[in-house]
């Protein structure tokens, strides 16, 4: 019963996304500081601008910016432990230094043309995390090394804390022009979640059938990137509108990818492991038209004279198991759970139900595999009326 409540609370950030279902599949390009030891790409602007992070042959963390091919290093000037986390339209680079020490204490950094500054949430360490076209910037602070990290968002000199109510620990990682803050929250059992947050209010994200959820970064289209913990296997996903598509990288060998960041062309960028990548290496992810989608699935439902009808129109390049739950009077029921083979083109099954009107009904519908889990989902709501 908990996943389908996630469900039907994710329907109300679904519902303010401005775009459809995101279709691509994606070539796949790796990001590697030359000589590193640990690449972790983590901001993407429009211009195809990548900021992160590495680790030299020292152990010592360098920010840097790639370009198309050309790798070149963001240090803060004289410091010694350097981070680059987000970058906007303007080139507009945050993230975080040390001067002396690797666990800090660590102060938020911005980086407009080759101008460098620093600002820290007042009295705590601070990481700036991403930035949008305004200039604002939201990121993570606390008192010190090992003590409960708090997001935050800072608008001008104005700093604003954000932490999802009763969560032990709170992540901001995303921000759109908009204002539409997005990151990871560790609840009262230990688990991570996702969330969403706008002026106040906000909003819990749980991956259908995961026991954890990690979200990262959002862009102007409202879409979010992150990755699922699922029979304890970790996998990336990009979300808009009610539906969940896979994110996996295609490198040989390949495992635990973990998108962090998308920009408007819905490029994104995050980090995997592979056995010449032990300790983690980073991809872009560039949508292709010429690469048929893993899975896509657009689910409905109408509701007239006491029938409703649903209908479910599936693609899909590989074997999968198809499980459909209909929340119907705030009570889940599963359809049915079978297994289907390769169907392109695409099929489309409609099934009339009869029921009385009930109020809001949530109808999910999920595409899973053996290797990945589920690898897409989707939801859909509909107002039966009587009540």
């Amino acid at each position: 019963m908990s996943r389908l409540k996630c469900a039907a609370a994710l329907a109300v950030v679904a519902l303010a996304a401005t775009a459809t279902a995101a279709e691509a599949q994606y070539t796949y390009t790796k990001i590697m500081y030359p000589g590193s030891t640990w690449t972790e790409a983590s901001g993407i602007n429009d211009a195809g601008q990548i900021v992160g992070t590495y680790t030299d042959t020292a152990g010592v963390a360098h920010g840097f910016l790639y370009q198309n091919g050309v790798y070149s290093k963001l240090d803060y000037p004289g410091m010694a432990h350097n981070y680059a986390f987000g970058i906007n339209e303007a080139g507009h680079v945050v993230g975080s230094f040390s001067e002396i020490l690797p666990r800090g204490p660590y102060h938020a950094s911005l980086r407009v043309g080759t101008t460098w500054s620093e600002y820290d949430f007042p009295g705590n360490e601070t990481d700036g995390r991403a930035i949008n076209s305004n200039g604002d910037i939201v990121g993570i602070y606390n008192a010190g090394y090992g003590t409960p990290d708090h997001g935050f968002l800072k608008v001008g000199d104005t700093y604003t804390s954000v932490d999802y109510p009763g969560a032990s620990l709170t992540y901001v990682f995303g921000l759109n022009d908009a204002g539409w803050v997005t990151g990871t929250y560790r609840d009262g059992t230990g688990l991570l979640k996702g969330f969403a947050y706008k002026d106040g209010a906000y909003s819990s994200i749980m991956y259908p059938t995961a026991t954890e959820t990690y979200i990262g970064g959002i862009n102007n289209q409202n879409a979010m990137v992150g990755w699922k913990v699922e029979g304890g296997k970790v996998g990336g996903f990009m979300t808009v509108a009610g539906k969940f598509r896979p994110v996996i990288a295609t490198f040989a060998n390949s495992a635990n990818t973990r998108p962090r960041a998308i920009n408007d062309g819905g490029q994104i960028v995050g980090t995997y492991t592979s056995p010449e990548c032990a300790v983690g290496c980073s991809f872009l992810a560039t949508p292709s038209p010429a690469v048929l989608p893993t899975c896509d699935q657009t689910i409905g439902m109408t509701y007239a004279n006491g029938t409703l009808n649903t209908s479910f129109t599936l693609n899909t390049g590989v074997v999968t198991t198809w499980t459909t739950w209909l929340v119907y009077a705030g009570v889940p029921y599963r359809l049915w759970s079978l297994p289907l083979g390769v169907i392109r083109p695409a099929q489309t099954v409609a099934v009339p139900i009869q029921l009385a009107p009930a109020g809001t009904a949530v109808l999910a519908s999920y595409l899973s595999t053996p290797t990945n889990g589920t690898i897409c989902a989707d939801f859909t709501t509909l107002n039966m009326g009587g009540s």
